[in-house]
């Protein structure tokens, strides 16, 4: 029998990277095992058959794939068979796994998915111990999830941890029963709609905030920004870097997904940024892009700042749906839906990583018909 690492080239994650599998041969039985890490091609070393060392965070995740390929040949000289050692990943537990990714995804300055995932996993281990994959069951997270809601948390706080947990258990591509069944979710949430009405949305471009309310002003003018760029994300919207801008477009890749979305820029966009264009990025808020921990940290205390104010702004428009940093999102896509653009469409403007709906329109849409639909979400709010 031999035990040797590879890189699962048939498979791609949503970054487009490979994950790294540990490959059992029996004579001509064949069986994958899933580490839990993913490399790109160029950090990849074949003739070696691990991570090259200039990988981010490369020496640790060679320690712990050659870890697990010991640990399997030790199994394997203590009398495992092939069929015990295929299914090793049964053993491995839920909880390891998740750190494993939040490691990977700390490697990778995606700080503020890796914060969500170690929020979750914390809350998770504490009420219910480390559980191995085998173990973990629609019982046992409805029961993790009942325990929070009787503790006092908030629906919508459990939900959030319900969905990190389903995103760190989506990550693990072994042949596993799926616990994550509907029914799930705290169905006791007030569903406010998320979104602002179109009369709503004329008021918030019509709207002049007082006289000295610097931060209001400039609050808003970020939420209109956020509409304006098909409703952005506000931490891709404080990253953009002049160099973004080519032509009549910005060009940046999403944050949360890696994905590089091409983006009109609308006269009503152009104005609300020339009061703020100077140095290097596009809006004074960060010193430049978010690369490290402190980074982040600091677009989160911009970002506090910003919804404080937009709280405000609320109050003084009177507003039924508060405004928030994703409430211009939501409020692209509604408006979007409303005017009956296409599910597929609407996807690919907001960036969507899931393309199970929007792939069949990635070779079909051309950019102008995508700059022809968000011109009209666009002339929707400004018509008069």
């Amino acid at each position: 029998m031999t035990i040797n690492l590879a890189l699962f080239k048939q498979k791609q994650n949503k970054e487009g990277h490979y994950p790294i599998v540990i490959v059992l041969r029996d004579g001509a039985k064949r069986s994958i095992l899933y580490t839990g890490v993913y490399s790109e091609l160029k950090d990849w070393d074949e003739k070696a058959k691990n991570i090259r060392n200039k990988h981010p965070g490369g020496m640790a995740m060679k320690m712990t794939l050659e870890k697990k390929v010991l640990d399997l040949k030790i199994r394997m000289l203590q009398g495992a068979t092939f069929r015990e050692l295929a299914n090793e990943k049964s053993g491995e537990t839920f909880n390891a796994f998740g750190r494993s990714q939040i490691k990977i995804l700390l490697d990778q300055k995606k700080y503020g998915n890796a914060k969500v995932y170690s929020t979750a996993l914390d809350a998770f281990e504490r009420m219910l111990g480390d559980v191995p994959f085998s173990e973990l069951s629609f019982a046992m997270l409805k029961e993790f999830r009942d325990l929070k809601l009787a503790a006092g948390v908030t629906p919508t706080s459990v939900n959030s941890y319900m969905r990190a947990l389903r995103a760190i258990w989506n990550r693990n591509d072994a042949d596993l029963h799926y616990p994550f069944k509907r029914g799930l979710m705290a169905t006791e949430i007030n569903r406010m709609p998320r979104n602002h009405s179109l009369d709503d949305l004329r008021d918030i471009f019509s709207y002049h905030a007082p006289k000295g309310s610097n931060r209001i002003k400039r609050a808003l003018d970020y939420w209109k920004l956020g509409f304006l760029f098909r409703g952005m994300d506000l931490v891709d919207l404080l990253s953009l870097e002049k160099n973004c801008i080519q032509k009549e477009y910005i060009v940046y890749a999403r944050r949360k997904t890696g994905q590089q979305l091409k983006v009109k820029v609308h006269r009503a966009a152009k104005e609300i940024l020339e009061a703020y264009f100077e140095g290097e990025m596009l809006l004074p808020e960060l010193n430049g892009p978010i690369k490290l921990e402190p980074d982040y940290k600091k677009y989160k205390d911009k970002r506090s700042g910003l919804l404080r104010s937009l709280a405000a702004a609320s109050v003084h428009m009177q507003l039924q749906q508060k405004l928030t940093s994703k409430t211009c999102r939501f409020s692209f896509a509604s408006l979007a839906k409303e005017l009956g653009i296409e599910k597929g469409v609407i996807g690919e403007m907001l960036g969507h990583a899931d393309q199970s709906v929007t792939a069949i329109y990635l070779d079909a849409l051309p950019q102008n018909q995508i700059d022809a639909a968000h011109e009209l979400v666009i002339n929707q709010v400004f018509k008069t």
